[in-house]
């Protein structure tokens, strides 16, 4: 089946935290470590334990420690670039990372905007992100009804091409886009040292389409350890 694309006026944010370039804060920074390296002490939340490991060297790298203009504690939050399959940069998409701020869950929601190829970013800065900075405002406000007070979200820039996502377009079909999330997604998952999660797919406007065919693709991958889909949710 053939993507269909048609015109849509995606909403541009126009205030500090938008620039020509990403800020520094919201990109991976390789670390590198050898013999004289101190590997960086990484936490795992994994239901109500949380497990130190040493071994992840890249997991740290995505912490964003605060952002411009939010004067209060951001949370426990992760953004950067990622590739879709692991050791490959040539294609690699942007996402945010909030864990709960409630009890530790084991479970990840998938966000993504429609579009096609509206940012991701419109709905972690002015939906259901943890904080909300809305058109007129001079500073961001800590949104009461934020996912993350329930559970952990993944919000990604997808399909390739969108918002900070950067490498060569090739994804044609819905079907292949759909690949393209479903790779990211293990990726992501042993980055960060998840599995065995509950995975909910959620997005609105053109996501209604998305949606369905990156859940399709999840379950064709029958792996509970990385695909355990519980669920999807969708809006206009």
């Amino acid at each position: 089946m053939r993507l269909l694309l048609y015109p849509v006026l995606c909403l541009v944010l126009h205030h500090p935290l938008h620039h020509p370039q990403p800020h520094p804060r919201l990109l991976p920074v390789p670390l590198l470590l050898d013999s004289a390296t101190t590997t960086p002490t990484l936490q795992v939340r994994t239901g109500s334990e949380t497990i130190i490991d040493h071994s992840l060297t890249s997991f740290s790298a995505y912490r964003v420690e605060s952002l411009p203009d939010v004067d209060y504690d951001v949370g426990e939050m992760y953004s950067g670039l990622l590739p879709i399959v692991a050791g490959n940069t040539s294609r690699e998409l942007f996402f945010v990372f909030e864990v709960s701020a409630g009890a530790p869950v084991d479970e990840l929601v998938v966000w993504t905007n429609g579009g096609p190829g509206c940012s991701s970013l419109e709905a972690f800065f002015q939906e259901n992100g943890r904080f909300t900075w809305q058109p007129g405002t001079y500073a961001p406000v800590r949104n009461q009804y934020a996912w993350s007070n329930l559970s952990n979200i993944l919000f990604i820039e997808q399909p390739v091409g969108t918002g900070f996502s950067t490498g060569e377009v090739t994804a044609t079909t819905e079907e292949e886009i759909a690949q393209d999330v479903v790779k990211f997604l293990k990726n992501f998952e042993i980055t960060f040292g998840i599995s065995n999660y509950s995975i909910y797919v959620s997005g609105e406007s053109y996501a209604g389409r998305y949606v369905p065919y990156i859940s399709a693709a999840i379950l064709d991958e029958k792996d509970t350890e990385y695909y355990d889909l519980k669920g999807e949710i969708t809006s206009l």
